[in-house]
């Protein structure tokens, strides 16, 4: 039962993720919380790309349905180019953890560099919860802040059964 949970946790977080990505749409990739930061966008590519290479490492498989964040270019890293590029790379690498945690989580033992499967869902977490806030103070810097009202139906109430008021 408490992998179930966790599963459910991760999804959860995907839709926290997902439903972000919606609200600053296709307009708002090149969007940065600052000057020399990176942009909504080649931050969502990093979330893929960090999602992809950490699943693959923890579970030993290619994962080779899982589209590359970033491409090399002329001896530069070029990001995942349009919104429904991005969208779709997210999606999948959301999939594909799912999956994998699904069977991982009652395993004993270590799953490649994680002392267990848990801590691979732990670091998603985590890492997804701080390029949420640069994301969210680049489009309160950029004047299309989610209001209070978005933020709780679209992430604070995905994790509690009632009202807290």
């Amino acid at each position: 039962m408490l992998s179930g949970l966790l599963v459910e946790s991760w999804r959860r977080q995907a839709a926290c993720v997902n439903d972000l990505v919606e609200f600053g749409g296709a307009d708002r990739l090149d969007w940065k919380a600052s000057e020399d930061g990176w942009s909504i966008g080649v931050q969502l590519c990093h979330v893929h790309q960090v999602r992809s290479h950490w699943l693959r490492k923890a579970s030993g498989l290619p994962f080779d349905e899982l589209p590359a964040a970033f491409t090399a270019v002329d001896g530069e890293w070029v990001p995942l180019q349009g919104y429904e590029a991005i969208c779709g790379a997210l999606k999948a690498s959301e999939a594909a953890l799912e999956s994998w945690l699904a069977g991982a989580l009652d395993r004993e033992g270590p799953a490649g560099n994680y002392d267990h499967p848990l801590f691979l869902l732990q670091h998603m977490i985590w890492h997804e919860g701080y390029h949420v806030g640069l994301i969210m103070l680049a489009l309160r810097l950029g004047g299309a802040e989610p209001s209070e009202e978005w933020e709780e139906e679209h992430l604070w109430s995905r994790w509690r059964v009632d009202d807290w008021e």
